[in-house]
């Protein structure tokens, strides 16, 4: 009988088939899976009492935790969240894509420490969640020149990115078996292909990723069920993050 899990596994497993040039000729890098620990050692490099640290964690959590394009993150604005329940918004592009992902109550703590630094700044709702101290949209240039930075500090030898984050918060997912259709969803993906082609770039890091968040396998082989709630809102898997100290 052809299972979901089967059916995913039959996807993942035709990485080994593609190959690693993109349609326009470039090389494609390997996709460098960030663990938990990673993503913890890049919040501590964030300082948790200046404005700039504390907004950049408060978005590297965003994006880790809720799996958010680097754009959707910078366009977030505080109406877009709701801060008694974790639940964010997503706008998407042109009306697209329009979904809601969940914080879990650590990560909110984090964004909204920052949320209150940025009241007590006197930036109004009209600039975006993530926003330089005069209440400007941060370029995502920045952001992508920030991330090697801070993993050069951690001592992280991957490539980190903002795409990376993303990538992470697919790859705890797929680990945990969740259907794919449900992860397209969480991800905002139009098209099946879009989340398939990603599965497969993420698939050669399942098994050691699963080792390091303890993923149980059942005797029979089944791994054990993830419980995933209605409405294609999918909580944020268990992780090391741990809201800094005020």
């Amino acid at each position: 009988m052809c299972t979901r899990a089967s059916r995913l596994d039959r996807t993942l497993g035709s990485a080994l088939f593609r190959t690693d040039m993109l349609s326009n000729g470039r090389k494609r890098y390997p996709a460098a899976i960030l663990t938990p620990k990673e993503v913890a050692a890049l919040l501590r490099a964030c300082s948790n009492r200046a404005s700039t640290g504390m907004r950049n964690g408060a978005l590297i959590v965003a994006m880790y935790e809720a799996g958010l394009r680097v754009w959707e993150a910078l366009a977030m604005r505080p109406s877009d969240v709701d801060r008694r329940t974790g639940r964010i918004t997503v706008a998407g592009r042109n009306g697209r894509g329009r979904r809601d992902v969940r914080l879990d109550p650590a990560s909110l703590a984090i964004l909204e420490r920052w949320l209150e630094r940025r009241e007590a700044l006197a930036l109004g709702p009209e600039s975006p969640v993530f926003c330089t101290l005069k209440g400007r949209p941060i370029e995502p240039a920045y952001f992508r020149a920030l991330l090697p930075r801070l993993a050069r500090t951690v001592g992280i030898g991957k490539r980190v990115h903002p795409r990376g984050l993303r990538n992470a918060h697919a790859a705890q997912l797929a680990a945990r078996r969740v259907p794919v259709e449900l992860l397209q969803a969480q991800l905002g993906h139009g098209w099946r292909l879009t989340t398939d082609r990603l599965l497969r770039r993420v698939a050669p890091h399942l098994n050691a990723l699963r080792s390091a968040l303890e993923i149980d396998e059942q005797p029979t082989g089944t791994p054990t069920p993830v419980p995933v709630p209605l409405h294609h809102v999918i909580p944020p898997a268990p992780t090391t993050i741990v809201a800094p100290a005020p």
